[in-house]
C-alpha cells in the first residue's frame, strides 16, 4: 500500500507510520522540517512542504497514493489556525483530487462543542465554541466537498482528547502533578467521566478506515470513557500517592475559579472544573459495528502506561 500522511512527526502521525511500518507499507511523509522526520522515519520518503502555502506542496506527494491521512492540525497558535487547518486542508485537497483514492481526515470531537452531558454520536449538533473546534469543522467541509466532487473517497474521525507516553504535556499531567501532591479533590457529585482515546487505537481506527470501502462517505466518533474517580485511582496506585477522596460542592468552587482563574498557571479555572464535572460521552458504537473495530489498548492499561512514562520524564 501506498501511504501519505501529514503530521507524521505528531503524535497521532507518528503512530500511524509506525502501523504502516511495520505492515511493509511504502510511507510518504509532508514535513515542514525533512530533516527531523526523516531521523524518525529513515525509511519513509520526506517531502518538503508547508500546507499554509499552496505552492510549496509537492505534487509527488499525493500522485497515487492509496490513502493520503491527514493529521497536521494547528491546535494552538491563533494567528495560524486558519491558515493551516481550514486554507492548509483545502490547498491539500484540490491538490490530491483525482490523485489520491482515499482521504482520511483526522478531525477532532471539539467539533461539537461543550457538551456537558448526554451521549454525543456521530449526528449531534455541529457546534463548536472554541477557534481549534471551529477550523476542524470547516476542515471537515472542505474535504467532504471536494470527494462530493467525485475527488477521492472520504473518512472523517472525530477522536476525542488523545494521549499516549510519547506526549510532551497535557492537562492529565497537570492531573497526575495535583494527585502526587496531595492537592487534588473530587468536585461535585460522583457520576463525572473523562473522553480519551489511546494514541494506537487511533492509528488502528485510522488503518480500518483507509482498508474498508464500508467506511467511505461516513464520519465516526473515536472515544474511550472513564469515571473521574476510576481514573485518579489508577493515577494514585501508580504514583504512590493516597487515592483522593475529598470531594468539594461545585458552586463555592466556581466562585474561587472566578478569581483564582486570573492567576497565571493557577489550576483552579473554569476549564478545568468543567473537565472535572462533565458527564457527557462519545460513542464509539458506529465504527464498531462498521468497521469491527476493537480498541486495542484498553483505557486503564494506557493510562497505567502514561503515568508510568510521566514518572519517568521527572
Amino acid at each position: 500500500m501506498d501511504v501519505s500522511v501529514t503530521g507524521a512527526t505528531g503524535l497521532v502521525g507518528a503512530s500511524l507510520v509506525q502501523f504502516h511500518l511495520r505492515r511493509g507499507d511504502s510511507i510518504r511523509i509532508l514535513a515542514r522540517n525533512p530533516h527531523a522526520a526523516a531521523r524518525l522515519f529513515p525509511s519513509a520518503r520526506v517531502f518538503q512542504g508547508d500546507l499554509r502555502v499552496a505552492q510549496a506542496i509537492p505534487a509527488d506527494f499525493v500522485a497515487d497514493a492509496d490513502v493520503l491521512y491527514h493529521c497536521a492540525a494547528q491546535i494552538y497558535d491563533e494567528r495560524e489556525l486558519q491558515a493551516t487547518n481550514i486554507a492548509g486542508t483545502r490547498t491539500l485537497a484540490r491538490l490530491a483530487a483525482g490523485k489520491v483514492r482515499r482521504w482520511v481526515q483526522v478531525s477532532s470531537a471539539s467539533v461539537y462543542g461543550a457538551v456537558r452531558s448526554g451521549e454525543i454520536t456521530e449526528t449531534s449538533l455541529i457546534q463548536p465554541d472554541s477557534s481549534y473546534g471551529k477550523t476542524k469543522a470547516e476542515a471537515e467541509a472542505a474535504v467532504l466537498a471536494e470527494a462530493a466532487a467525485g475527488g477521492f473517497g472520504a473518512v472523517i474521525v472525530r477522536p476525542s482528547n488523545i494521549f499516549g507516553p510519547r506526549m510532551s504535556s497535557g492537562s492529565l499531567f497537570k492531573l497526575f502533578a495535583m494527585i502526587r501532591r496531595g492537592w487534588f479533590c473530587f468536585v461535585g457529585p460522583p457520576g463525572a467521566v473523562m473522553n480519551y482515546i489511546h494514541v494506537d487505537n487511533v492509528a488502528s481506527a485510522l488503518a480500518l478506515c483507509a482498508a474498508s470501502d464500508a467506511a467511505v462517505g461516513h464520519v465516526y466518533n473515536l472515544s474511550q470513557r472513564i469515571s473521574i474517580e476510576q481514573l485518579a485511582a489508577i493515577a494514585a496506585d501508580e504514583i504512590g500517592a493516597r487515592r483522593p477522596s475529598l470531594r468539594m460542592p461545585e458552586a463555592p468552587m466556581r466562585l474561587l475559579a472566578s478569581v483564582f482563574e486570573r492567576v497565571p498557571g493557577s489550576p483552579l479555572t473554569h476549564r478545568n472544573l468543567d473537565a472535572l464535572t462533565q458527564r457527557a460521552h462519545y460513542s464509539s458504537e458506529r465504527i464498531a459495528r462498521d468497521l469491527a473495530y476493537n480498541a486495542p489498548v484498553s483505557l486503564e492499561t494506557g493510562l497505567r502506561e502514561l503515568v508510568k512514562s510521566w514518572l519517568r520524564q521527572g
